[in-house]
């Protein structure tokens, strides 16, 4: 589906671009879960079946078809995606230890990092503002 979604014309194909996207990560991760037995990723993995999947699909699509509005969309809807299996990841793996190990130290370190991230986001809110209101 993904790669038929090139062969028709701009825009139409990304109907088949995102599911597209969505089948081969899926396939990706049960080919990842059964070749490593590690099922239970199930509890964050869903974070890159979507919203991944579909950013990834919009990106793939708008970089191939010259749309740069949409790659860009595409672009945060991935990273937004990444953002959430990374912390999901990192809380069940790293804090539960879902899979039967957790990262050492973590206890001291969760609050600081989950502080930094905080703080990362309020900057970068106060950089998209100034850049909302030029455009206007």
């Amino acid at each position: 589906m993904f790669v038929a979604s090139f062969a028709i014309p701009p825009r139409g194909g990304l109907g088949l671009a995102i599911p597209g996207a969505i089948i081969t990560i899926v396939g990706a991760i049960l080919w990842f879960q059964e070749t490593n037995d590690l099922y239970e990723t199930w509890a964050y993995a869903w974070a890159l079946v979507a919203p991944t999947g579909p950013g990834l699909g919009m990106l793939v699509y708008g970089l191939v078809r010259g749309d740069r509005e949409l790659a860009g969309d595409g672009l945060r809807t991935t990273l937004v995606g990444l953002g959430l299996f990374a912390g999901f990841a990192l809380f069940f793996e790293g804090a539960l230890g879902l899979s039967g190990g957790r990262i050492a130290g973590l206890d001291d370190a969760l609050p600081v990092i989950v502080i930094g991230l905080g703080v990362l986001l309020v900057i970068l809110s106060l950089f998209g503002r100034r850049d909302a209101g030029q455009r206007a």
